[in-house]
């Protein structure tokens, strides 16, 4: 929502923004034992609230926030043009309706909303930052950066403004020195998290050991981030191939989060055991990393991350088919392929190719430089995510297993795409979706809840699992 103003009322007090923190955190429900019967009961209390006061436009948003919390995307969008309908001015709703049309896929819609909204309220940052979300998917780079220079001009001191904007600059080719860019808006937020997690990032990509170990220290003494400070600096010992201290100051972490808030404990394991297995992997213990993965699959079952890693330990452990029964099955029982991001089609089309089911593994791997391609992962999954994404698919020997599957397809494009990315990161060769002949566009942004390449090719992807992701994974 928009921090610049309040968001409206209803007269029974409960405003807009607390009835969405309240519908996407289901943690919040503990209490009540089936959470979808919690929405379906205000659903129809809203519904009969319509029926009494069907001009309330308020009453409408209401209910397209528990359609969208259900993924009930039609239907939020539908309630929220019943909103426009009676109150056609009202910039927040179109904001809303905007951020589901691209959702459901419908970007040109999407763009008329939020176009609209700006026109209605040309002071609200959010919107100029959502604008320039969509804009640089699409590849408009010095659109979305003017749009971006307008929030900051409006709030200075919001540093996700300034995080995106150096992301987009690099992008484009704007940014010669890293370092003093990042180094330009400390300033915007002094001392946040994100702004030394995201200089130690840039030291750590120039290959400058001590200097990201340095920028990271400036973290330990945030008693909120101090299980984070340790797993930011095992992510830096393991990339320069200090796998030693590096399980250590996972195992450091691991011990600090006993004070963290019980809500987040979970969550924070999972991270350090994604960590640590990408550590043993590394480093040459595949058996071990693959017992760790499994085990954060365990944790938190319903995120892509644990089922990537599983995938590509079983790649390197010479077990394509049993990588293969890791992604399908994840994508049968937790439907992860609308949100995944492009190394899980990089690793889950390696696994299809190495088990010669040669035709989808090509539809996978053309898929992760489109979305390469279109992705702003480095800012919507954290700021080390596509740079530890990078790695993954500019892997050698990941890289040399991708080629032969596409010289196997006689896809010289696709051979051409690999190689570019794995020798300087550039993606020349895919300007836009339509290079393909069919239509990935819904699949390229990792926050699409909906949306895919055609049904026809999606079936394809979704192979039988022979184990599924609650069956024993073998270590």
């Amino acid at each position: 929502m928009n921090r610049n103003r309040e968001i409206k009322t209803n007269d029974d007090g409960l405003d807009l923004k607390s009835i969405i923190s309240n519908a996407e955190n289901l943690e919040e429900y503990d209490d009540i034992e089936e959470p979808h019967l919690y929405f379906q009961k205000e659903l129809l209390r809203i519904s009969r609230l319509i029926e009494e006061s069907p001009e309330d436009a308020s009453l409408y948003r209401r209910r397209a926030v528990f359609y969208d919390a259900k993924g009930e995307l039609e239907l939020a969008i539908e309630d929220y043009s019943m909103a426009i309908e009676i109150e056609p001015d009202d910039a927040d709703t179109l904001f809303c309706r905007s951020m589901l049309s691209w959702s459901s896929g419908d970007l040109d819609f999407a763009m008329l909303d939020i176009n609209e909204a700006i026109q209605i309220d040309p002071d609200a940052t959010d919107f100029y930052f959502k604008r320039a979300e969509y804009l640089a998917m699409n590849g408009s780079y010095s659109d979305a950066l003017s749009d971006l220079d307008k929030a900051i001009e409006l709030d200075y001191h919001d540093i996700d403004f300034h995080l995106f904007r150096h992301i987009l600059r690099k992008r484009d080719g704007l940014v010669d020195d890293p370092i003093e860019a990042v180094k330009s808006f400390e300033s915007a937020e002094p001392g946040c998290r994100q702004y030394w997690s995201t200089l130690a990032k840039e030291h750590t990509m120039l290959g400058q050991r001590a200097e990201a170990l340095e920028a990271i220290e400036n973290l330990k003494n945030d008693s909120s981030s101090d299980y984070r400070f340790h797993i930011i600096r095992s992510k830096i010992l393991r990339h320069f191939g200090d796998y030693e201290n590096a399980l250590k100051e996972l195992e450091e972490s691991e011990g600090l989060l006993s004070q963290q808030d019980e809500n987040l404990r979970d969550y924070e394991l999972y991270l350090i055991r994604l960590n640590k297995g990408l550590t043993l992997l590394n480093a040459g213990y595949v058996k071990e990393a693959k017992s760790t993965f499994a085990d954060a699959t365990y944790i938190v079952p319903y995120n892509n991350l644990a089922w990537s890693y599983l995938g590509w330990a079983n790649i390197e452990s010479g077990k394509p088919s049993d990588a293969v029964s890791d992604f399908s099955g994840s994508m049968e029982e937790y439907d992860l392929f609308e949100n995944a991001p492009p190394y899980f089609f990089f690793l889950f089309g390696i696994a299809l190719g190495m088990s010669k089911s040669f035709e989808p593994a090509a539809v996978l791997l053309n898929l992760t430089y489109l979305a390469l391609k279109a992705s702003i992962s480095e800012f919507t999954m954290g700021e080390w995510m596509e740079f530890e994404q990078s790695a993954i698919i500019r892997d050698p020997s990941l890289a040399e297993k991708a080629i032969a599957i596409a010289s196997k397809c006689g896809d010289g494009v696709l051979v051409r795409s690999i190689e570019a990315y794995r020798d300087n990161g550039s993606l020349p060769f895919y300007n836009k979706t339509s290079d393909l002949n069919f239509d990935s566009r819904n699949v390229l942004d990792p926050r699409i809840r909906r949306g895919s390449a055609s049904s026809r090719q999606l079936e394809q992807l979704r192979m039988p699992s022979t184990r599924g992701p609650h069956a024993e994974h073998s270590a």
